[in-house]
């Protein structure tokens, strides 16, 4: 008996040393997955995503017209063009200018709506060279003015041609 309690007692040491590195791997593992999911989380946040002050753009300003009816050019025979449409702008300054000089842009538009063919905008390209034109129109500065008018886009709400 002796000898299986000196046995058991050599034994003991062992079992507890092996028992003891286990656990030390065990809880050394723990603490490096916490601190590695720590910093992975907070810190990634801090550096990685520097804040930016977003700017969120300002909505456009959409300034509709009375509708226009001017008579085309003749081919081959006479027809005319009614057409409403909404002109883009991107600041409500650009629209009070807009609106302060309305009678000079309404009769630039239907100067150039009245030098057309109905054969030129009754297609979709057609139109959209029209609406290019149209935009290119209005842009120029009015009389007394230097600087342009900003127009972003103009957009047809009604387009008849008879």
């Amino acid at each position: 008996m002796a000898q299986d309690q000196a046995s058991i007692e050599g034994l003991a040491p062992k079992k507890t040393k092996k028992t003891l590195i286990i656990l030390i791997v065990i809880v050394l593992t723990l603490i490096t997955a916490c601190a590695t999911g720590y910093f992975m989380f907070f810190n990634n946040n801090k550096t990685s995503q520097p804040k930016v002050k977003v700017e969120t753009e300002k909505p456009p300003v959409f300034i509709p017209l009375e509708s226009f009816t001017v008579n085309l050019q003749p081919y081959p025979s006479e027809q005319y063009l009614q057409i409403s449409m909404t002109l883009q702008v991107k600041e409500s300054a650009d629209e009070e200018l807009i609106k302060l000089h309305m009678p000079e842009i309404r009769n630039r538009i239907i100067l150039l709506l009245s030098n057309k063919q109905a054969a030129e905008i009754a297609s979709n390209e057609g139109k959209k060279i029209l609406t290019n034109e149209i935009v290119e129109c209005i842009k120029t500065s009015f009389s007394g003015s230097a600087t342009p008018q900003k127009i972003n886009a103009v957009f047809f709400t009604s387009f008849i041609i008879q």
